[in-house]
Formats: C-alpha cells, sequence, structure tokens
C-alpha cells in the first residue's frame, strides 16, 4: 500500500502457492476515508477471479460483521496482533484494544466476538478463572450473535469451556456449516470433537485448518494436544518441532514439550522444556510454568526443589490457582502438617478456587482422605455442597458438568453413609467416563470408584488396564501412595508392581538429573 496524503494506492495480488502462478492482480486508488469500500471490491475481484467464495464464505458473509469505522477498525486490528503473539499481558492489551473498537462502534460484531475468543485465551492462559472467563465470552459472544446471526462459534467454545457440550455442539456445527474455511470456527470445533472423545477427527480438523493457514499457531497447538491425549508422543514432538519452526520466539512449542515429555515420564527432558518455554516470557505475570517445574521435583522425590519453585510462584503471584495451591501439593506428598493442610484446603474451597491445574481437585483430595482417615464427613461435604449444591438435592440428582466433581461427590456421600445417593453419583460417573475411556486410557478415578462401590474385582481389571499405559504424573502416583480409598488393594502385587514402576522412573530420572552438570542445573526465574 502506498499514502500520499489522504489518497492511498493499494496493489492486491492473487498467487497460488502451489506453483507460483499469478493468478490475479489489481490496483485500487482511494481517498483515505474510504477504505472499507476498497476492502469490499478486493474481496470481491477475488471472488470473481476465482469463481468461488473467498475462504469459503460469500461476500455478504464476509462484510457483514465488520464496521465502517476506520478508528474501530485499527483497534480491531492492533487486538488480533496481540492475540497473533499470545502471553498474559498481551491478551490484556488485546481485550483493551477490542473495548475501544466496541465503544467507537457499538454494532461491531467482529470486535465481540473477537473479545470473546481474547477471553478464552486468557482462561487458557490462566489470566482469568474459568468463571468469570466464560461469563465474559458468553456475554461477548451473544452480543456479536445479536448483531450476526452467523458468529455462533465463541459463544459455542464459551458453552464448551462451561461444560454445556450439547448445545456448544448445536453453534459449534451452525458455525462450520456457515463458513467451513473459518479458521476460528474449525479450531474451537476441533476443540469440541476431543472433548466429545472423538480425537482422530479433531487431528483431520487441525490439519485442515494448516492446509488452509499454515501459520495457525492455534492449530498447531491443537494438533499437538490431540496426540498427547492419544499417546502419539512422536507425533506430537514432530508438530511442536514445525510450530517451533513458524514461531520461534513462542512459549507454546516449548510448554506442549512439556506436557509431552510430563506424559511418558520424562521428568528431565520435561524440566529443560519448560526453562526454554520461561527464557521466552521471563517478565510474564503468570506462575504457572514456575509451580509446574516444581510440580516435577516432587515426581522426582525431591520436595526441597520443588518447595524452592513453589516459593518463587508465589512471589510472582501469590493470588494466582496454582501458587495458593502449591503447598497442598507439598504437604500431600510429604504426608504431613494434615490439619494445617485442611484448614487451606477449605479455605481454597470456600474461595471457589479455580480448578487450574488441579489446583480445586488437590483441595478436595485433602478433604476427603481426611474425612475417611477421622470420620469428619461433614468437613469435605459441607465444602461440596457450597460448590456443587445441585448434587445433593433430592432424586433425581442433577449431575455436574464437571464429571470428576460428580465422583468426588459420590465418593463423600458413601463415606458418609448416604450409599443410596453416593452410589447413584458414582455410578453416574462411570458411565459418563466410559466413551472418554475406550479412547484415552483409564485413570485412578476409575479405579477408585469401583473401589467406592465395593466393587474390587472390576476395579483390579481396571488397575490392569491402567498399568498398560499410565499416565504419568505427580498426581497420580501421590494418591495411589496415599489416599485411603486405595487401602483395600494395597497389598495386591499388581499393585504393588505399579507404585514401584513409578518409583524405578523416579529415580533414573532423578540419576540423570544429578549426572547433569551444575552448569546446566535449572534455575529459579527472576521476577519483575
Amino acid at each position: 500500500m502506498q499514502r500520499s496524503g489522504d489518497k492511498i494506492r493499494v496493489t492486491a495480488q492473487l498467487i497460488d502457492v502451489s506453483n507460483s502462478f499469478h493468478l490475479w492482480s489489481g490496483n485500487f486508488d482511494r481517498n483515505l476515508d474510504d477504505i472499507f469500500a476498497i476492502q469490499d471490491e478486493i474481496a470481491s475481484e477475488v471472488v470473481a477471479a476465482l469463481k468461488v467464495s473467498l475462504l469459503g464464505e460469500t461476500v455478504e458473509q464476509l462484510n457483514r460483521d465488520q464496521t465502517d469505522n476506520v478508528d474501530a477498525y485499527t483497534q480491531y486490528l492492533l487486538a488480533i496482533n496481540n492475540l497473533s503473539e499470545t502471553s498474559s499481558e498481551n491478551l490484556i492489551t488485546a481485550v483493551m484494544h477490542l473495548k475501544e473498537a466496541i465503544r467507537l462502534d457499538p454494532n461491531y460484531a467482529r470486535a465481540y466476538s473477537t473479545l470473546g475468543r481474547a477471553y478464552l485465551d486468557m482462561l487458557d492462559w490462566g489470566a482469568m478463572s474459568r468463571t468469570e472467563a466464560t461469563r465474559a465470552a458468553r456475554d461477548a459472544a451473544s452480543r456479536a450473535l445479536d448483531i450476526a446471526a452467523d458468529s455462533s462459534e465463541v459463544l459455542g467454545k464459551a458453552e464448551l469451556r462451561n461444560g454445556n457440550q450439547d448445545l456448544a455442539g448445536q453453534l459449534l456445527n451452525k458455525a462450520i456449516e456457515n463458513g467451513p474455511n473459518d479458521t476460528v470456527a474449525l479450531d474451537y470445533f476441533a476443540s469440541y470433537q476431543i472433548q466429545e472423545a472423538r480425537p482422530d477427527d479433531a487431528i483431520e480438523t487441525y490439519q485442515k485448518i494448516l492446509r488452509i493457514d499454515p501459520l495457525s499457531e492455534s492449530a498447531y497447538s491443537g494438533l499437538a494436544t490431540a496426540f498427547i491425549f492419544t499417546q502419539r508422543y512422536s507425533e506430537a514432538s514432530e508438530t511442536l518441532e514445525r510450530f517451533k519452526s513458524i514461531a520461534p520466539m513462542s512459549a507454546g512449542p516449548d510448554s506442549l514439550q512439556f506436557m509431552t515429555e510430563f506424559a511418558q515420564g520424562n521428568y528431565v527432558a520435561a524440566i529443560d522444556s519448560m526453562q526454554r518455554a520461561l527464557a521466552l516470557v521471563p517478565d510474564d505475570i503468570d506462575p504457572e510454568g514456575t509451580v509446574q517445574i516444581g510440580h516435577i521435583y516432587l515426581a522426582l522425590d525431591m520436595p526441597v526443589e520443588a518447595s524452592r519453585w513453589f516459593d518463587r510462584g508465589v512471589e510472582i503471584d501469590a493470588e494466582h490457582p496454582m501458587s495458593r495451591a502449591a503447598p497442598l501439593f507439598l504437604n500431600y506428598y510429604l504426608q504431613q502438617n494434615e490439619e494445617k493442610n485442611v484448614r487451606l484446603a477449605r479455605k481454597l474451597l470456600d474461595d471457589r478456587i479455580d480448578g487450574r491445574n488441579l489446583s480445586r481437585t488437590i483441595a478436595i483430595v485433602v478433604l476427603l482422605d481426611h474425612a475417611a482417615k477421622t470420620g469428619r464427613h461433614d468437613i469435605v461435604l459441607e465444602a461440596l455442597d457450597n460448590l456443587y449444591p445441585h448434587l445433593f438435592d433430592d432424586p433425581p440428582f442433577d449431575l455436574d458438568n464437571d464429571i470428576f466433581a460428580t465422583f468426588m461427590a459420590g465418593r463423600a456421600l458413601i463415606q458418609s453413609g448416604d450409599a443410596d445417593r453416593g452410589t447413584h453419583l458414582v455410578n453416574s460417573f462411570l458411565e459418563s467416563l466410559e466413551p472418554y475411556e475406550e479412547v484415552y486410557g483409564v485413570g485412578p478415578p476409575s479405579i477408585a470408584s469401583r473401589l467406592s462401590l465395593g466393587e474390587t474385582d472390576d476395579a483390579m481389571e481396571q488397575l490392569d488396564r491402567f498399568a498398560e499405559r499410565p499416565i504419568s504424573g505427580w498426581l497420580n502416583r501421590l494418591v495411589l501412595e496415599h489416599s485411603p480409598v486405595y487401602d483395600s488393594i494395597r497389598d495386591e502385587p499388581a499393585f504393588i508392581a505399579l507404585l514401584d514402576g513409578f518409583r524405578r522412573n523416579a529415580e533414573e530420572q532423578r540419576q540423570m538429573l544429578q549426572a547433569i552438570s551444575e552448569d546446566a542445573f535449572p534455575t529459579l526465574p527472576r521476577v519483575r
């Protein structure tokens, strides 16, 4: 684009990247205040040249959620630039620009839908709680849908994150029908497919996005995550290598490589990956990576080192859910300070702590185990009733969108002697879990549920399935080692062998870490 005073010239070209063939070009001379007429004309020319809709959409679809306000459009473009290089600070800045765009044009549908997208990204980055982010995203996306009837993708993703699976599916299916090559809608639809236990379909969807937009960081991230969930770790790493090549300054590839290594029990490689990620965002306000390294040190049976990383997470942001929950993990690992841990767990649940990286789960586990050992069932029941009151209603005991909350409430009721209601909830949990287990594998909650029901033989069958491809992780091991719910099978050879396998891996990884020169040991990140 060339500019002279209030005149601009835009030169547009369309090239087939597969063979470098020149398909079309055009020049457009306009006054600066007529910039949107040029945008519409270019879209029309391209569609006419190709005899198909641009990106699978008609010109009307391309234009109806836009704005005629140049300043609003400028704010929108600034926000898009922030969203393309995701960090906590960039997301906050993007929200600021989008709110300004909406102030300048209150009927700017695209700005509303993108604002909803930004809120959901903030949830993914831990910059907002689930409750705050989903509420804000739903409000923004609903306004976009009121203005432009085809803007359903962000609302669909918000409902998905809020646990409303059926409604999310309806909205997202509508979004991709209206825009079959809309990469944002496809990205959100792939997330829905993963939650529907359809990872192969999600992988196809992400691959389609990358054919449309080979530079889509979100699609690379989603594709790698789908591979991780299905234990296709080599394909995940290959995807992340490609991701790294198109976004060398992004922390995303290394953060996901951390997940890939951690899932396999490769703790030393996981530390290295997270260190690289932290080096790319040393001034970020998010303590998650720092606390996650602490989690790895617990998996390595190195609680002193874990405590140092937890402390640094608190220095970065003491109010972040992971920072607040870190002492629970440490004390649960050490099996000490139980009364203090119970008080802290009650406080976190009273505050409705966000479930970021199991921050809420560990608080409930602490109270469940305390009740099992002491008979103080009132403490955990009160906390769960406060969080999930519908689970404690009279029949039909509406289930929670968080199926693990259903399991934990059921277990608490059974422990307290309320077998009828507890058994109903646990059975409902197992029924909801079944399609996921077939695709993603069995985890300790599946074993614990059957033990809570007194179904020991079934529990041992699930233990065998879990042992075939155990999902590695410090919390799985800690709960298996310490939770009273497993006491009835603790002397079983298969159970002993499973825990021994976790411990052997930790010992091997610890020796690898200790064999590294002292200069290569991870250092704590500086705090701004």
